[in-house]
């Protein structure tokens, strides 16, 4: 569960500089995001959880919300978490081209990457958990390497990111919605998969927390190395992390560390891939009451097709990162899990005043 929560929140987003729109106090974005993000998860996906333990999302809409409302939003979910893998896919696709595999088409790129994934998504939730205990320390001891080389290079000055708030709390707080989104309310997906945990409760929420913490200040800290590495630069860089360790030069050595970057973000967006597309399996499977095999090629042609509907890398970018994040995500990542809990709380709450015995029978209770 740790390994499974770091790698699914990690992606790409070490890569790219979240709350841009913050400055140089980005990295303040970064942590108040993850505050609210970890609220999100103690008070509302965590305890949604707790109240149908042995089921996921898609059971609690069927059960609090009827077959066809329920049924509805599930399948908007459904059509959420697909949508959400084919991004991934267009995203890691691009960059795979544009950094890598300059000759080799998009449509191959992105045909073995969801081919793979389908793979994973075949063997089922404990093969994908088994794969992420492995490829976990691979990715620390990748990230704390590219750490060194960029301090060894004496690339960073951290006086860039001072003075601190110097335009104030406004564009922090303008840019946490955005952080928010992307990446701490996705965990918002492990609703799908907690009812194969165990029964244990606490050590969910245990090890869910502890992934969750340890993947934002890990973020939080390569925001702060990315601002203090490349300064005013960082705001406008369209990778900024891939440029800063494109500086590197130690001794005519390392140099060029594309292929380390490649590897970790493979690793971390094919992790969030994978989830993603299982996640919708799953949903599809709960839904129709069918097993979960029978979905597998149809959500997997969905999503590679799918991931062809942005004419460009940018326009993905912007829509990805501006319309979805700001507008869509958070109704499916929010909204609904909170009207979700509270609606079971009201339910509960009527369903206890309901039970309890009136004025004169619980005097008669009390005579007797």
């Amino acid at each position: 569960m740790l390994c499974l929560v770091v790698l699914f929140q990690i992606g790409s987003t070490p890569l790219d500089l979240l709350a841009k729109g913050a400055g140089h106090d980005a990295w303040i974005s970064v942590l108040v995001g993850m505050a609210c993000g970890l609220l999100l998860l103690l008070l509302v996906f965590l305890p949604l959880h707790r109240l149908q333990p042995d089921g996921t999302l898609v059971d609690m809409l069927l059960r609090h919300f009827g077959k066809a409302i329920g049924g509805l939003v599930a399948a908007a979910y459904v059509v959420f978490f697909a949508y959400r893998a084919l991004r991934n896919v267009r995203d890691f696709g691009e960059l795979l081209n544009m950094n890598l595999y300059s000759e080799t088409p998009l449509a191959v790129t992105m045909l073995v990457l969801t081919a793979t994934a389908a793979f994973t998504v075949y063997k089922g939730i404990e093969v994908l958990g088994r794969m992420v205990e492995v490829l976990v320390p691979w990715t620390i001891v990748g990230y704390l390497f590219l750490f060194a080389l960029i301090i060894g290079t004496g690339l960073l000055d951290f006086n860039r990111l001072l003075p601190l708030l110097e335009e104030g709390w406004k564009p922090v707080w303008s840019a946490v919605p955005g952080v928010i989104s992307l990446p701490f309310s996705e965990m918002v997906l492990f609703l799908m998969f907690w009812n194969h945990a165990g029964r244990s409760y606490s050590a969910i929420v245990k090890w869910s927390t502890l992934g969750f913490v340890v993947n934002g200040l890990f973020i939080t800290i390569t925001n702060s190395v990315i601002l203090a590495g490349l300064g005013p630069m960082a705001e406008t860089a369209e990778l900024p992390f891939l440029q800063l360790t494109n500086r590197i030069m130690i001794g005519g050595l390392f140099e060029r560390m594309d292929p380390v970057i490649s590897l970790l973000l493979f690793t971390g967006v094919f992790v969030k891939i994978t989830a993603y597309y299982l996640g919708a399996v799953c949903a599809l499977s709960r839904l129709f009451n069918k097993k979960e095999r029978l979905f597998l090629l149809p959500v997997g042609l969905a999503i590679y097709a799918g991931s062809f509907l942005f004419h460009s890398y940018m326009e993905e970018v912007r829509v990805g990162a501006g319309i979805n994040a700001m507008l869509h995500f958070p109704i499916f990542q929010i909204v609904i899990p909170v009207v979700l809990l509270a609606w079971i709380g009201i339910k509960l709450s009527l369903r206890r005043l309901g039970s309890r015995p009136s004025g004169p029978e619980r005097q008669m209770g009390g005579s007797q």
